[in-house]
């Protein structure tokens, strides 16, 4: 018994009048009886239906129960998954007027719209959400709309579709980590998904899990192109009325020039603006959009840092801003350790932006809280071409007594450590020959420790060379413990410096616990050192 139907056959389904064909109950004119019909394998022809089949049952019935003509044209995909992912569109419009759910989700949790938009099913995606197909949810256990993945993709075409047909669809729709597809389009540096979701309507200023917003995300890697976009008048509102539009039961006007600017200044989780973030990364385009917008240059993050601090290290950056008056004004001020952008410069060793910096009229006498300068951190590390430059100048030719150089050079700390003693410590012998050579003082801080009791520290032996050349009656200074030089050579097992010490006339003294240099060894074991001692003889 033959039937012709006029309507596709679903395969794993039934037919018109209700008659089910399963996969495991079908076989082509041919074609093995134990082979399994997909919609791939059929050809045009006759398929023999054999009702009474068990499922799965390799053995087949002599005679089919009907048999029914079929067009390959007419097959469909068994699932509307299956018809989202291939872009059946004649399958899908039979499953759906068959009556299966719209919003079923597949083993793996996953909506038919997910799977259109993932596999760029133009046709299946259209019609779906002609249906009203659910664009939220699409993925169980993620919180992402289909607007997420389909930015994710980087498919534009399938965007306008979303944001065009489904009229719920939230361009400003939170996903994961309460991001927006706007923060996702900017993340992936895409400046056409930019584009297309700034014209409707993306919030630029929204902002995610950890207070950060498009425009802070692009300050630190995005193109300019992309930074134009989303500064672009549409973006920010500021000059444009927008067109009052329904969003999840929310009416969103106009926005307003001083929102606007508000929201460009918009901090993150450290309370950096945008400004301060392009600052940071070096991006001299995003800044000079930022300030050509309005950007507020005096804002501090919760280190109470400016856009000033955040700047050195970019000297093209810097220079924008220190032609800025707003910005200039910020030369002084001090982040929460007290330092000032010079300090930050030359810690950094930044010659280019202390220069910069000093022309623009910073203050080489600026105290952080611990009261050291500028100076002080270009020695604490280091910096010989910042120590230079600050001290460059900065003195009187021919009256080194009155110079400002010399009182920069001797300059103590709130502990009395000057520039010679952290240059010492730290073990940076020519930071220390040019200090000794500029009349830096060799002197003892308020716990009495010598350059040269740091320098011996370091174990930097050049270091101590150049103090002992220049000031050879520090070699027996003790501390207020009464350690000298030496007794930290012993305690610190330094063979060679305990021989330079003691051959250079280092006297064997006891120190306040009434031990000499020996006894220190013994007692720290130090067995170099002590054995250091034992042949040089003394």
């Amino acid at each position: 018994m033959a039937r012709r139907v006029s309507e596709p056959v679903v395969l794993g389904g039934r037919l018109a009048d209700g008659t089910r064909i399963g996969q495991d109950q079908c076989r082509l004119d041919g074609a093995d009886a134990n082979r399994r019909v997909t919609g791939e394998s059929l050809k045009r022809g006759t398929a023999y239906i054999y009702e009474n089949r068990p499922a799965l049952s390799r053995q087949v019935s002599s005679e089919p129960s009907f048999k029914v003509e079929i067009d390959p044209l007419d097959l469909v995909s068994s699932t509307i998954h299956e018809a989202a992912t291939k872009n059946d569109v004649s399958s899908l419009v039979h499953l759906l007027e068959g009556g299966h759910d719209i919003n079923d989700k597949d083993w793996a949790g996953r909506s038919a719209v997910f799977l259109a938009v993932r596999n760029h099913s133009y046709g299946a995606l259209d019609l779906l959400l002609r249906h009203r197909a659910d664009t939220l949810g699409v993925v169980t256990h993620s919180d992402d709309a289909a607007l997420h993945f389909a930015v994710k993709g980087g498919d534009v075409k399938i965007v306008n579709s979303l944001l065009t047909l489904d009229e719920n669809c939230d361009v400003n729709v939170r996903g994961n980590g309460d991001l927006t597809p706007l923060h996702l389009a900017v993340n992936n540096n895409d400046t056409e998904m930019v584009k297309v979701l700034v014209q409707h309507n993306a919030d630029v200023n929204a902002i995610d899990s950890t207070n950060v917003t498009p425009i802070a995300l692009a300050t630190s890697r995005c193109s300019p192109e992309l930074m134009f976009h989303l500064l672009s008048p549409r973006a920010t509102g500021a000059f444009c009325v927008r067109t009052e539009q329904q969003s999840n039961g929310r009416l969103r006007g106009p926005r307003t020039a001083s929102e606007s600017k508000d929201n460009i200044n918009n901090q993150d989780e450290m309370q950096r603006t945008p400004l301060m973030l392009a600052a940071l990364f070096g991006d001299s385009d995003s800044l000079r959009l930022l300030l050509s917008t309005g950007a507020d240059v005096r804002r501090v993050d919760c280190d109470s840092r400016t856009v000033l601090h955040h700047a050195v290290g970019h000297s093209k950056v810097l220079d924008i801003l220190l032609q800025n008056t707003k910005a200039k004004r910020l030369l002084e001020k001090k982040d929460g350790a007290g330092c000032t952008p010079l300090h930050h410069a030359a810690q950094g060793g930044f010659d280019k932006n202390v220069r910069s910096l000093i022309a623009a009229g910073a203050d080489r006498n600026s105290r952080n809280n611990n009261g050291e300068t500028a100076l002080h951190e270009a020695a604490r590390h280091g910096r010989l071409n910042v120590l230079k430059t600050l001290l460059r100048g900065s003195g009187r030719e021919g009256k080194p007594g009155d110079s400002i150089k010399v009182r920069l050079v001797n300059t103590a700390n709130s502990r009395g450590l000057r520039p010679l003693h952290l240059a010492s410590k730290y073990g940076h012998p020519e930071v220390v020959r040019y200090l000794l050579d500029n009349h830096a003082a060799i002197t003892q801080t308020v716990e009495g420790i010598s350059p040269l009791h740091y320098a011996v520290k370091s174990g930097n032996q050049k270091t101590v060379d150049c103090l002992l050349d220049v000031h050879y009656d520090c070699l027996n200074w003790d501390d207020d413990n009464g350690n000298t030089p030496l007794h930290v050579a012993a305690n610190e097992n330094l063979p060679e410096i305990v021989t330079l010490l003691l051959s250079d006339g280092a006297i064997i003294t006891e120190n306040l616990h009434r031990e000499n240099a020996l006894d220190v060894a013994i007692n720290k074991g130090s067995e170099d050192a002590a054995l250091a001692m034992g042949r040089h003889g003394r």
